[in-house]
């Protein structure tokens, strides 16, 4: 076709698109970062870090749960075991990858699978 991989330039998509639409795209974002925070925060619930009457310690060790660590392996050699906590680690090169390709997708309804 004409969009090898659906991968349409920002100026082809018709005027009333959806994507061209920012008031339209603000809100679609605005709707996904709450649906991550409701996920997170159940998460955190389920795991007995809630908000509420959490001490010093207890936000500590909430805000390790989702921590990305990014790493360079040509600068740090392996990461460090200790990086196996929390949220994790990547490289910087893998996580905009990974962000390029959940945009793809979502600008033009293709599927795109993450395993975790």
């Amino acid at each position: 076709g004409k969009y090898p991989n659906r991968d349409i330039s920002e100026n082809d998509f018709p005027e009333d698109a959806w994507q061209t639409d920012a008031v339209y795209v603000n809100h679609y974002l605005d709707a996904a970062a709450n649906i991550v925070s409701r996920a997170m925060e159940a998460i955190y619930e389920e795991y007995g870090h809630t908000r509420e009457g959490l001490d010093a310690h207890g936000r500590v060790e909430r805000a390790k749960m989702f921590a990305i660590h990014m790493v360079d392996f040509e600068k740090d050699g392996l990461p460090n075991i200790d990086l196996l906590e929390g949220g994790g680690w990547t490289t910087k090169k893998s996580f905009e990858g990974l962000v390029r390709r959940l945009l793809h997708a979502m600008m033009t309804n293709d599927t795109f699978t993450v395993v975790l």
